[in-house]
């Protein structure tokens, strides 16, 4: 995004990260937002009125968590180009996007770019365009186990090489 964009942090407890790759938007009209980028972010209340004051064209929901804004970025452009995808950040500036999934309940801060909309239904509000996503206090997310599996480890039974399965296909 253009350096004149204004950029926007604010920080929360993370909800549904999914910033390791683009995945895909239940709710998608088109072939551009078919798969985004998205993190949910349950906000306090210096948080919450920070994002109030944006003029944003999409609202701050509420449920049994609190107050949570959905950031998402779209895989592509209307244009039909990719976007720039959003990183995942320690608190030393690591990229840590490819190695650490965040869990529901993550503290974490997220930078977004602000942008006016010019036209149509929501012509002079903004919208949040998520840009990064730096963990403070991380909740690992593990799946259903910590290997992502239900299965436990055998002894009794077939283990595979990779030579073996080199020798099977050829």
């Amino acid at each position: 995004m253009a350096n004149n964009i204004p950029v926007h942090n604010v920080e929360g407890i993370a909800y549904w990260a999914k910033l390791d790759r683009p995945h895909p938007n239940k709710f998608s009209q088109y072939e551009t937002d078919a798969q985004q980028y998205s993190i949910a972010l349950y906000l306090d209340a210096r948080n919450k009125k920070l994002m109030e004051s944006l003029n944003l064209a999409s609202t701050i929901k509420h449920d049994e968590n609190g107050d949570r804004f959905n950031f998402v970025l779209n895989y592509m452009t209307k244009a039909g180009k990719p976007m720039v995808a959003p990183k995942v950040l320690d608190c030393e500036l690591n990229d840590v996007t490819q190695s650490v999934l965040i869990g529901n309940g993550s503290k974490v801060e997220v930078e977004f770019a602000l942008l006016e909309i010019q036209g149509g239904a929501h012509a002079g509000k903004t919208k949040a365009f998520l840009r990064n996503v730096q963990i403070i206090d991380l909740v690992p997310y593990e799946g259903s186990s910590a290997s992502g599996y239900t299965l436990k480890k055998r002894t009794d039974g077939y283990v595979a090489t990779d030579q073996q399965n080199l020798e099977e296909v050829a």
